[in-house]
């Protein structure tokens, strides 16, 4: 029997007849001379696949003992886009089941026949071909999912050609488990120049409430901005209070510090600028670490990808490149055959990542290492804004307001409300947000009579005010 000519299945148990597969037109049209395939209106289609795309056509007819179709034939046309179904005498059926339901075939053949009008079976036999010359790029091209070939010829071998493969974000985040924010970041990763994108894995809220807490991270500071920060805590801050804090900053211990908690509040009054720009300079240098750290692993996580597959993701395309001989190699390696282009990058991704899955990137915190943060720039800012602040210092009146300001904290607390009652039985309640570093005045919140009121009163006058006795103008007093 030809090479090119061969039966690919006979029912023997039913009597359903064959199916055999041809290669060759001239071959085939020899056999088939009078049906429509080969002189009516269908030999086009049949002399495309043959000839131009090269892939075989597959009949389903009676065997040599049956008549189960009654002399009918059936021919299923597979082209890389497209599969069509013609009954001999032209008769064009437009899906499979149409097709099943003419012919009452028994099901136990729906999957053989499922199989061989496959779209795009035909791709990896399609790569081989190509690789030799025997087939060309334009052909290849007209795969379902088929973006481009840039062509690469050395002699008669084209194996070393590049083909791009359309693969979506969702089929890509589907394979590989990615969660939307992932993929976002790998997107990123993959560009030479990410450079002016704000990456807010640590926020800058959270870094302003460790301040807050007295948690300054400073493991991240050098030496002589240890010591400026020790100044300006003396300047602000009794030192007598805070006795075991100072070995803690020199030695620039991870927990909390009292004094740095009260000099943070004090200073984010005095230096409100100064103090933001701290944080934010601390916030973006922590950024910029896990930023590159988390960049170099999804980099790396895909260079492991490439080396061992051969493909590479483009995130902005989204496609896959990869050479023809690759793709052709592992195409070989997969037990499923006559997959489309998609399904099979689809396989030898999903085949990879079950054994080497990519790292979760949304889990911020494994990446943490202060050891990489930009310590030189970090510090080099930091300098600067401790030196505006020492600078500026009053040294007599910011004592002033910290001797106030750590009163009104040790004494009435910030934001805490006094209740007061009246002789007359009016019950006032006074709550102090602030201290005003220019006038050394309370930012004081006044509930009266079921209203609110803002004001300003010096803290003799809310300690008299809390502490009167006898019955005195409130509103005249507090200019409400």
């Amino acid at each position: 029997m030809s090479k090119t000519v061969r039966k690919i299945f006979t029912d023997k148990s039913n009597g359903q007849g064959e199916i055999w597969e041809y290669k060759d037109f001239d071959e085939f049209c020899s056999i088939y001379q009078s049906t429509a395939w080969c002189s009516g209106g269908v030999v086009d289609k049949t002399l495309r696949a043959l000839d131009y795309y090269k892939v075989p056509v597959y009949v389903l007819r009676d065997s040599e003992n049956s008549d189960f179709y009654n002399k009918k034939m059936y021919i299923i046309i597979n082209y890389p886009k497209i599969t069509m179904f013609f009954r001999n005498d032209g008769v064009e059926f437009y899906t499979l089941d149409s097709l099943i339901k003419e012919t009452e075939i028994d099901y136990s053949m729906y999957d053989l026949l499922k199989n061989l009008s496959q779209k795009g079976r035909m791709f990896t036999d399609s790569l081989k071909k190509f690789m030799y010359g025997k087939l060309s790029d334009e052909v290849l091209s007209d795969y379902q999912g088929v973006v481009k070939i840039d062509e690469y010829r050395k002699n008669d071998d084209f194996s070393a050609s590049k083909i791009y493969i359309k693969f979506t974000e969702d089929r890509f985040r589907d394979v590989s488990n990615m969660q939307d924010s992932e993929f976002h970041l790998a997107k990123y990763a993959s560009k030479k120049y990410y450079y002016g994108i704000d990456w807010s894995f640590r926020d800058y809220y959270m870094v302003d409430e460790d301040f807050d807490s007295g948690f300054w991270y400073l493991r991240l500071m050098d030496d002589e901005n240890i010591k400026k920060l020790l100044l300006i805590t003396k300047i602000y801050v009794d030192p007598k209070e805070y006795s075991d804090d100072e070995q803690k900053i020199l030695n620039k211990a991870n927990d909390n510090c009292d004094s740095l908690q009260s000099l943070y509040k004090i200073l984010s009054n005095l230096f409100p600028k100064q103090m933001e720009e701290i944080v934010r300079e601390m916030t973006y240098r922590m950024n910029e670490q896990l930023r590159d750290t988390i960049f170099d692993t999804i980099r790396d996580d895909f260079r492991k990808l490439k080396e061992y597959t051969g493909l590479e993701y483009d995130f902005f395309d989204e496609t896959i490149e990869t050479t023809v001989v690759d793709l052709w190699a592992n195409a070989m390696s997969i037990p499923e055959k006559g997959l489309s282009p998609t399904k099979l990058i689809e396989k030898i991704l999903s085949n990879y990542l079950d054994r080497n899955p990519l790292n979760d990137y949304e889990d911020y915190w494994n990446y943490e290492n202060w050891s990489e943060v930009d310590k030189e720039s970090l510090n080099e800012d930091l300098s600067k804004l401790f030196d505006y602040i020492i600078d500026e210092t009053d040294t007599e009146k910011f004592q002033k307001y910290s001797e106030i300001y750590e009163h009104i904290k040790d004494r009435y607390g910030f934001d805490r409300p006094w209740e007061k009652t009246e002789p007359n039985g009016r019950i006032v309640y006074l709550t102090i947000k602030n201290l005003d570093p220019e006038d050394l005045k309370l930012e004081l919140w006044v509930r009266l009579d079921s209203k609110n009121y803002r004001t300003k009163v010096s803290l003799e006058t809310f300690e008299t005010l809390l502490n009167q006795q006898q019955l005195f103008p409130l509103e005249k007093v507090l200019k409400i």
